[in-house]
């Protein structure tokens, strides 16, 4: 089906609007002020609406858990201010955009033509915004005036325009936002997991809504149905149908242009990594490229402090044990009592936690002794007590009760509780690495999940990425790129991951690998022209195939084209 030039004109710029969820820019400006990169998506999306809380943000942003919300909302407005968000995040568009296409590309004419093309279809949708209130809410805010940011800005609104037509369309179909995810998951082109976890769904949740879709015939088992696909397919429909207002002013031949000027940008964003949720990971430099020292580096305030203390929810670290079946409970237990006992301060309990962990480990790798947990039991027990009596005694904190109250959490097996406790006076970092280290997986990359995990990323995905990385850690570096770009956005099925290692088995030579990776990509140019190359090598069917996206003839086409 020929895609129409409207659809095109979007899918092609948005990744210019899409890398500010994604790049370091903005998730050093967000924790500048005191937002961690998670509240930091909710309050740059939603300060628009000014200081709104979760309801509004849940309504319209639609397939996000309310509770994941309202961790977020209204508490980052007792931090900063909508206006400073809006600010920050605008000021990391451009310092990103600067860094990712350059400054001569910025200043070029082919930018200027584009930003002019896309505020006019955005400035035709405001005409439109009856029902859509996210957009609507953006339409308000004041256009920048340099061409680059002129141009984030319309494709934002045209974003936001689109995406409140799509949950229009959602509603229509009956399907709410849980299920709309849950039905895309099913179709195989997203990760389950990670739309789950990403979204804060439990798995009780997740699996009730598809009980649901299953009594609509819309799910086959777990997978999506033919009359689930032709539901999506009508929705996808109706929501281009609904976006058509913002695009009819400039026409197909305009919408056409537009997709034109825009796409060696959106490539040069993508070929930078700046839609990987990997890069959103915190330089270690300064604005101006210089190492950041004290001097450089302001101080957090205590406000920044507190909200440090509570990044990451109970639920948050309770999704470790969720993705591993190996998950080692002795190997997290005895970390995390290394972690906090040292914290403690009293000597006498001190001494009782190292009692209890000692005892409480012993009986996890021993599991099957009653002994060993009469004896455990009855040493937590003491723990708990004595900290209850040093806790009614003493004025303050410096006996170290808190510290092991967390531990008794992890002596009772409430590691997430733990966790979640001890992140205000232990370091995320080695936190984090106790609860990779007990995952216990085979074929693993740990250094990579660490890094996703610091990044903001949720244990699902990080966890997947760090499995299929590990699992095919002989491929060259080149494709092991590729395979984590694709892993992180959920986008790495059983047919990629086929295609991909015939390309590993290929063994192509530097020039052919560049080759690859461009057709990986996507670039339509080159799949033309490559595919014109093959039929004129009597390889047909290997064009026909690349031609229509199947990944399996990339390896032939970058081998057999001289370069």
């Amino acid at each position: 089906m020929t895609e129409n030039p409207q659809h095109r004109a979007w899918r092609v710029t948005e990744p210019i609007h899409a890398m500010i969820y994604f790049v370091p820019e903005a998730t050093e400006a967000y924790t500048r002020l005191g937002l961690t990169p998670g509240d930091g998506y909710f309050a740059a999306r939603g300060a628009a609406f000014g200081p709104a809380g979760p309801a509004l943000v849940t309504a319209t942003f639609y397939n996000f858990k309310p509770a994941l919300v309202a961790r977020a909302l209204p508490a980052v407005w007792s931090v900063t201010t909508p206006a400073a968000v809006l600010e920050a995040r605008l000021a990391a568009v451009d310092a990103a955009l600067t860094r990712g296409l350059g400054p001569d590309v910025l200043e070029s004419p082919q930018m200027a033509e584009a930003a002019r093309l896309a505020r006019r279809a955005a400035e035709a949708a405001a005409g439109h915004p009856q029902g859509r209130p996210l957009f609507a809410a953006h339409a308000g805010l004041s256009w920048p005036d340099r061409p680059h940011l002129v141009l984030w800005h319309a494709q934002m609104l045209l974003r936001e325009f689109r995406g409140d037509g799509h949950v229009a369309a959602l509603m229509a179909a009956g399907l709410s936002g849980l299920e709309s995810i849950v039905l895309h998951a099913a179709t195989g082109d997203v990760d389950a997991k990670f739309m789950r976890v990403s979204r804060g769904w439990q798995h009780s949740e997740w699996d009730a809504a598809a009980d649901d879709l299953r009594e609509r015939g819309l799910l086959d088992g777990d997978k999506i149905s033919d009359y689930g696909r032709e539901l999506r397919a009508e929705i996808e429909a109706t929501t281009d149908r609904l976006a058509a207002p913002a695009y009819d002013v400039i026409g197909n031949n305009g919408c056409t242009r537009l997709a034109e000027l825009t796409r060696p940008f959106s490539l040069r964003i993508v070929k930078a990594g700046m839609l990987d949720p990997a890069a959103a990971l915190p330089r270690p430099q300064g604005r101006g490229g210089t190492p950041v020292t004290t001097e450089t580096a302001a101080p957090p305030t205590e406000e920044v402090v507190k909200r440090r203390s509570t990044d990451h929810p109970v639920d948050w670290w309770a999704q470790f044990p969720e993705v591993s079946e190996k998950f080692d409970a002795a190997l997290v237990t005895e970390g995390l009592s290394d972690l906090i006992m040292p914290k403690i301060k009293s000597p006498l309990l001190r001494r009782e936690a190292e009692i209890a962990s000692a005892v409480v480990v012993m009986h996890l790798n021993k599991a099957h002794s009653e002994e060993l947990a009469v004896r455990a039991r009855k040493a937590v027990g003491r723990l708990e007590a004595t900290v209850s009596r040093l806790d009614d005694r003493s004025t303050s904190d410096d006996t170290g009760t808190g510290e092991a109250y967390a531990l008794a959490h992890a002596l009772r097996g409430r590691w997430a509780e733990a966790a979640a406790a001890a992140e205000s006076f232990v370091s995320y970092q080695e936190l984090l690495r106790v609860f990779v280290s007990a995952l216990r997986l085979e074929r693993f990359d740990p250094v990579l999940t660490v890094r996703l995990l610091r990044a903001g990323q949720h244990p699902a995905v990080a966890v997947r990425t760090g499995l299929i990385v590990g699992k095919y850690g002989w491929w060259p570096d080149w494709l092991l790129k590729v395979v984590t770009e694709r892993a992180v956005h959920g986008l790495l099925d059983e047919d990629t991951i086929t295609a991909l290692d015939q390309c590993a088995y290929a063994e192509l030579s530097p020039a052919q690998a560049r080759m690859a990776r461009r057709l990986l990509q996507g670039e339509p140019d080159l799949i033309e022209a490559s595919a014109t190359r093959l039929e004129g090598l009597g390889e047909e069917e290997a064009a026909a195939k690349l031609r229509e996206g199947d990944l399996t003839a990339v390896a032939l086409a970058a081998r057999l084209i001289p370069l």
